[in-house]
């Protein structure tokens, strides 16, 4: 008896040993998981320190190249009601990046989070001392060295328009500088498997009005598992790639953005530069799997990573994939409408088809093309 015991006790010894490996085991078969994206990743990239550029939305900077091969884009207002995006590259590594343009405040927000790098092409007097006061970024823009960047001219284009960057020769700048070191990147929480709506008619769409110069939409598509993307109704798309951009996940973050100092241009005019405040918290809108949640984003302190809640203080899933987020100021109008998936083929090129109407599905109808009155509320006296 005493050895029939033993023979049991033994047994669920081993089996409590399976039980506590098994979780590890899985986690070490399926890989390491990009904290960006909710992906697999190849866990020595978990190493290394994200880079974000700075790249232009004006019409002379579109179609971008490389802004579908970031794990996370931000969309800012830079200046008379134009945008300009941050994206965040860590998994990807494109070699054609741009056009890279200028860094504004709003970057000075959003890096720390990621403990990112900064490649940009210049910067105004008052950012270079924000950029200055804060030793946390990295920076590795052409005024750091101007090997990893090149023109790519195009005809009636100017110059400063004109400017790519490469990834990886960015990382082999940061390399040369010892920026490259191993950095411990918070991330969020992400459904598995994603979230996908069920009810064919309540798919939610959104439209974001952050001026009369830049009007973004996104369509949820089914198909595809991600948002469509149009710009002042027209299909945004990738020069490199030439597809649509279309992110898993789209986000509209709600902040106090302000005028700031102003800046003279050298050939005359100048523009108040635009702060947006993204520590503390406030309303956010979360979109992915064609799923809508209102909630609030939290972030207590510069390194600390935002977070999305909803009205229970729970974290808000996202699905694996690509975040783009829209920084708006708190009295912006965006539209969220319920009705069916996208299920159109959008035309890639100048002459591309408008906007569809949110919830159209597959009847091919689009939204009035018809272009608002500019206003002027913030970021007053800039050029594109």
């Amino acid at each position: 008896m005493r050895k029939l015991w033993i023979v049991v006790f033994t047994l669920m010894a081993l089996v409590a040993l399976l039980t506590t490996i098994a979780p590890a085991a899985t986690q070490a078969q399926g890989g390491a998981i990009n904290p960006l994206t909710g992906l697999p990743i190849d866990p020595g990239l978990l190493q290394r320190r994200p880079i974000a550029v700075k790249i232009e939305n004006s019409a002379y900077g579109r179609p971008q190249s490389g802004l579908d091969k970031a794990d996370v884009v931000y969309e800012s207002l830079a200046e008379e009601g134009v945008t300009r995006f941050c994206a965040i590259f860590y998994s990807q590594a494109p070699t054609t990046v741009g056009p890279v343009r200028s860094a504004r405040p709003s970057d000075i927000e959003i890096l720390p989070q990621y403990q990112a790098a900064l490649a940009y092409s210049g910067c105004s007097v008052p950012v270079k001392k924000m950029l200055n006061e804060s030793p946390d970024i990295p920076l590795v823009g052409q005024i750091q060295s101007y090997d990893p960047y090149r023109r790519i001219p195009r005809p009636g284009i100017e110059s400063y328009h004109t400017l790519y960057g490469s990834v990886p020769k960015i990382r082999e700048m940061m390399v040369r500088k010892g920026y490259e070191t191993p950095v411990s990147l918070g991330g969020w929480q992400f459904a598995n498997p994603p979230i996908a709506i069920t009810s064919p008619t309540s798919v939610a769409h959104v439209d974001i009005p952050f001026s009369g110069w830049s009007r973004l939409s996104y369509r949820y598509d089914a198909r595809l598992g991600a948002y469509r993307r149009w710009f002042n109704d027209k299909v945004h798309w990738d020069r490199e790639s030439e597809q649509q951009y279309a992110p898993e996940n789209v986000i509209v973050q709600f902040a106090d953005v302000k005028d700031g100092p102003y800046v003279r241009y050298t050939g005359g005019g100048g523009a108040y530069l635009l702060l947006q405040n993204l520590t503390g918290e406030g309303r956010c809108i979360v979109l992915r799997g064609g799923a809508v949640t209102y909630g609030k984003w939290v972030r207590s302190e510069r390194n600390g990573m935002t977070r999305w809640l909803d009205d229970s203080g729970q974290p808000i899933l996202l699905n694996p994939g690509r975040t783009w987020i829209a920084v708006v100021p708190l009295d912006t109008d965006v539209k969220v409408t319920l009705g069916t998936p996208y299920t159109g083929s959008p035309t890639i090129g100048a002459s591309s088809s408008a906007t569809p109407a949110a919830g159209a599905g597959s009847t091919g109808s689009t939204a009035p093309t018809s272009t608002p009155t500019p206003t002027r509320p913030i970021g007053r006296g800039a050029r594109e």
